[in-house]
């Protein structure tokens, strides 16, 4: 559901505590997007540019002799590698081109401590899926209920980021000491995962891995199977609506998602952004209606080559890989526009929790109001939506939109201190 983001963290996942994968290599950086080259904004502590001397304002022209062209491009390159595979960087500090030597590194894992974590995998497809399992401290014994953080659109980083926010996790620690067990993965072809690119991958298969985690924690004799609850945020949230109805499960949480069609709500947030970054009227306009005949072409079948063959205007909303929205593919988006969404929410039979932030400047009060209507209207009355004051799309605290939008440019902020209370309040009452 991003379409401008500027800023974005290059965190690669390391898990020591088993052995069925083999790590990948990390970098341990966030960046933003250069002319040439990408510039590095933050370096993660204990990570592999801490250890090779990368630093804050370098330009990152080249990784082992491959053009980094921007971030998608940066990402693919350091996946191909392991971890104390050899690392050449060709950067541009103060002006000048320096080349740095080294060895990727391992991850610092996640290990808050204050609580349980165990490191672990599962099987979806072919594919053994790395991941995260966060508990309340001394809980080894104990038959708890459990949360799944859907991944769809996005993949949960598992490994300690030091003082960059990160939303999935600090979710899953206050939920955590809340009383639950609460699982995070990465997806097919992200992080440790097996496969191929996540990013090359389609929404069916993503629906695919979520399935398997489900049946995953359920299959724990440390979960009570009937208490298993699922959370979908942003895109992922579509997910989790759709995953609702697909498994047995304690209720879902839907959080800053969509309600109304794609085209609703992605016109009023292009509006907003637009706006934000000083457009003329005219120009928003054109911009939307530009963006809508591109995805209507997706949804009629038209691959991109044959788009960009009759239209080479459209080539502005695909990036050098051949993907579009959020670096996904033309056949992720077709499969995910082909869903009615308030059709899916009409088919969840457990308790639903809407959620939705004043200072959300990606989706909107509508969806969500279009989401309890739809979850009624199939016939479950167990459904609640909150509307939380000051609540940014990450979760932050921020004042307004305007601000919420700042922020995320610039990776601010801390969890807004209501949020964990709400949810595992909510998810309390069900038991």
């Amino acid at each position: 559901m991003r379409f401008l983001f500027v800023f974005c963290a290059l965190v690669f996942s390391l898990q020591s505590s088993f052995a069925a994968l083999r790590h990948r290599a990390s970098l341990g950086i966030a960046v933003e997007k250069e002319r040439v080259g990408v510039r590095v904004t933050a370096v993660v502590p204990q990570g592999t540019a801490e250890a090779v001397g990368l630093e804050k304002g370098d330009i990152v022209l080249e990784v082992n002799g491959h053009a980094i062209v921007d971030l998608t491009s940066l990402q693919g390159i350091v996946r191909s590698y392991y971890e104390d595979d050899p690392i050449e960087i060709s950067t541009v500090r103060a002006g000048k081109n320096i080349r740095i030597n080294g060895r990727f590194s391992p991850f610092p894992e996640e290990r808050p401590r204050d609580l349980l974590t165990e490191y672990t995998s599962f099987k979806s497809r072919s594919n053994e899926l790395s991941a995260l399992i966060v508990s309340p401290a001394g809980s080894e014994k104990s038959r708890l209920p459990a949360v799944l953080i859907v991944a769809a659109l996005s993949s949960s980083r598992l490994a300690n980021a030091g003082s960059l926010y990160s939303m999935s996790a600090d979710l899953a620690y206050g939920l955590a000491r809340a009383g639950f067990r609460v699982l995070r993965f990465e997806l097919s072809g992200s992080g440790d995962s097996e496969g191929v690119d996540f990013r090359k991958q389609d929404f069916e298969s993503m629906l695919k891995d979520n399935l398997a985690a489900i049946d995953f924690l359920k299959s724990r004799k440390d979960v009570d199977p009937k208490s298993v609850y699922l959370f979908g945020h942003s895109t992922d949230g579509i997910a989790a609506g759709i995953l609702g109805s697909m498994r047995d499960n304690g209720g879902v949480v839907l959080s800053s998602t969509i309600g109304r069609t794609f085209y609703e709500r992605m016109s009023d947030t292009l509006r907003f952004q637009l706006r934000m970054d000083g457009k003329a009227a005219e120009e928003i306009h054109s911009r939307i209606e530009h963006h809508f005949q591109f995805l209507q072409r997706i949804v009629m079948g038209e691959s991109i080559d044959g788009i960009l063959k009759k239209d080479r205007h459209f080539g502005d909303l695909v990036n050098a890989n051949g993907r579009i929205h959020d670096d996904r593919t033309i056949e992720f988006w077709r499969q995910l526009l082909s869903y009615n969404f308030p059709k899916e929410y009409m088919k969840i039979k457990s308790p639903v929790l809407i959620v939705w932030g004043t200072s959300d400047f990606l989706t909107q009060r509508t969806c969500h109001e279009v989401i309890a209507g739809a979850v009624k209207a199939g016939g479950n009355n167990d459904v609640s939506l909150e509307i939380v004051d000051n609540l940014s799309h990450r979760y932050t605290f921020a004042k307004s939109p305007e601000e919420s939008w700042t922020e995320m440019r610039q990776s601010r902020g801390k969890m807004h201190p209501e949020i964990i209370q709400l949810i595992s309040g909510w998810l309390k009452k069900r038991q």
